[in-house]
């Protein structure tokens, strides 16, 4: 089994290039962020080979090759179809002996929507804001506009025929709350000049409700605004933004 950890944007490049270590048996397991990375490793390698998990682990880069873990952790794991059920609870029992603390899931996509909720609410308007967690909860405008991309987003998984319930909502700004303190994943890639996961946490969402006739202004602004600013951010020395 391999675990692919990578960002999105860099889900092809490393696919096309773990092709020759796989045999006819090997796993492919998604801890990434977003709802699509496990279609495009379906389409290269089979569904029927692909695990999907969701990773809750707060950590930061201190440097190249030490990364530094605060807080508790969690792996949610889950197959794509009934026949990765047995190898899905070795991979749990695994992670469980090595002391990562893992659960199943039966409804796996529904988990990765359920992260979503947060990631897309917060971490594109943390980029185009340049505000933390925070500061957007204490900004009237910025907690409204984050108010209004969360119902946007609600409104998409539904078309995908994922429930959204008032309580899992209420839980996003709830755990923002917790994570005042918290520079998104996004706006740290925006700051050391990386690519930003901008259509798994943004574009995806905005292409999916245009599809299928559904209007999302407020995702749509940001997403056009994430483009220009990581097209700026990625050509310039300094970033206007700093």
């Amino acid at each position: 089994m391999l675990i692919i950890t990578v960002k999105s944007t860099e889900t092809v490049e490393v696919c096309q290039q773990i092709k020759r270590y796989l045999t006819k048996n090997t796993y492919l397991l998604s801890l990434q962020n977003g709802v699509i990375n496990e279609e495009i490793l379906s389409e290269m390698f089979g569904r029927e080979w692909i695990l999907s998990g969701v990773a809750y682990v707060t950590a930061r880069v201190e440097e190249p090759g030490k990364v530094e873990q605060s807080g508790k952790h969690m792996f949610i794991i889950g197959n794509l179809t009934s026949v990765q059920k047995e190898m899905t609870d070795q991979v749990i029992r695994l992670f469980q002996e090595a002391g990562i603390q893992s659960k199943y899931s039966s409804e796996i996509t529904k988990k990765k929507w359920e992260k979503s909720l947060w990631n897309v609410t917060f971490n594109p308007l943390s980029v185009v804001s340049s505000a933390s967690v925070g500061e957007i909860l204490d900004d009237q405008k910025l907690r409204r506009t984050a108010e209004l991309v969360l119902k946007e987003i609600v409104e998409v998984a539904k078309h995908h025929k994922i429930e959204i319930t008032k309580e899992m909502e209420s839980r996003v700004f709830k755990n923002a709350e917790s994570a005042k303190h918290h520079t998104t994943s996004m706006l740290q890639d925006y700051k050391n000049k990386k690519p930003m996961e901008i259509e798994a946490l943004c574009g995806y969402f905005v292409k999916s409700g245009e599809k299928i006739g559904l209007n999302v202004p407020v995702l749509k602004t940001i997403y056009s605004i994430l483009l220009f600013i990581d097209h700026s951010n990625r050509s310039q020395p300094d970033s206007y933004l700093n």
